[in-house]
């Protein structure tokens, strides 16, 4: 009965790893960090940001996508001209898809700091994209911040499950433990 203590608790660590949940965490990206912005983003529950420097050369579009159970409610920008460079106009489209289907395009002055898009929000689970250029040779960085809310509750019938698996794996060791200092009758 000594050896069915070891895996009796390795059996309840592997139960507790799994109740983890499955959501991710928020994506930071960078562009100065993470190299230039492609590919697909996965955005977690909370707030995601997406960093970097935008020219007429380098427009920085991106696909990025909406978890299950979350739902995008707030795109913000925050977008100045790079040092020495002069103010300039930015065009912004929002879309579905892999550049497939456009919901809403807008245009901006640099500086500019606030919401885009609100008229349009919130998206459900998904995959979207956010494109962007400066007109010239101007440059500009950028921050978008796109805040993920937890569509869902959180489920109750995981949570149930891992009180009872707690409870049950504290039981049995117990028990096991209690047996193995009992002599053997005999």
């Amino acid at each position: 009965m000594r050896q069915m203590t070891p895996v009796l608790a390795a059996a309840c660590a592997a139960f507790f790893a799994l109740q983890g949940s499955a959501q991710a965490g928020p994506l930071g990206y960078d562009e100065a960090s993470d190299g230039d912005v492609g590919g697909t983003l996965q955005l977690g529950i909370g707030e995601n940001t997406v960093a970097g420097e935008l020219s007429g050369y380098d427009p920085d579009s991106f696909v990025f996508v909406v978890p299950e159970g979350g739902s995008l409610r707030v795109i913000s920008l925050d977008i100045q001209p790079a040092p020495g460079q002069p103010g300039q106009t930015v065009g912004f489209s929002l879309g579905r898809g892999d550049y497939e289907e456009r919901i809403a395009s807008t245009s901006i002055a640099v500086p500019s700091s606030g919401a885009l898009f609100s008229a349009s929000l919130p998206l459900s689970a998904g995959s979207y994209y956010l494109s962007q250029g400066l007109s010239g040779l101007a440059t500009a960085q950028y921050e978008f911040t796109l805040e993920v809310e937890a569509t869902t509750p959180v489920p109750v019938p995981p949570t149930l499950a891992l009180l009872l698996g707690g409870g049950l794996c504290a039981a049995a060791v117990g028990r096991a433990r209690r047996t193995a200092r009992t002599p053997a009758a005999g």
